[in-house]
């Protein structure tokens, strides 16, 4: 399967700190990726790349171009809340035992009920991590005020 490392920060930055695929060379992408590449982006394509977060964010931010305005996180959390509460209530003596189930609850906490394994690079450097989806919206959720901006800057795509 193939999914997207999003580069999103908390401050406009150039284009020249932008992650690309060489940001992974020297970073351990085996917890989430076999593989990193770059995303061929012209500006014609750009705006329909940027269209494959919409779902991601959808309520919790409101995205112009690359801009994203933090509308709060209320009613995605309850969502996230409901589901996380739901699959655990399923548990059992028996199913306990099976990984697979055990991995779909862990999944949840990571990369939210929408069960994106997209990855969010919050740096705005080559010196960062690429953290699980579930983990972005946490800390926005405790961190941000409703109206703050975020920035997408590089994308990456990847294979796991």
């Amino acid at each position: 399967m193939r999914n997207k490392v999003w580069q999103i920060t908390t401050k406009e930055i150039d284009c020249e700190y932008w992650i690309t695929e060489s940001t992974f060379d020297d970073y351990n992408i085996g917890d989430f990726a076999d593989f990193v590449e770059g995303i061929n982006m012209t500006e014609d394509d750009e705006e329909e790349i940027l269209e494959c977060i919409d779902p991601l964010i959808k309520g919790v931010f409101k995205r112009e171009g690359r801009v994203l305005t933090y509308l709060g996180a209320e009613d995605f959390v309850n969502d996230w809340l409901i589901t996380i509460k739901d699959k655990v209530a399923e548990l059992d003596n028996h199913n306990i035992k099976d990984y697979m189930t055990l991995w779909r609850v862990k999944h949840l906490f990571e990369d939210t009920h929408l069960q994106t394994d997209a990855r969010i690079w919050t740096a705005d450097s080559d010196y960062g991590t690429a953290e699980p989806f579930g983990e972005f919206i946490r800390d926005v959720y405790a961190n941000a005020k409703v109206g703050d901006k975020f920035y997408i800057g590089g994308i990456v795509g990847f294979h796991f």
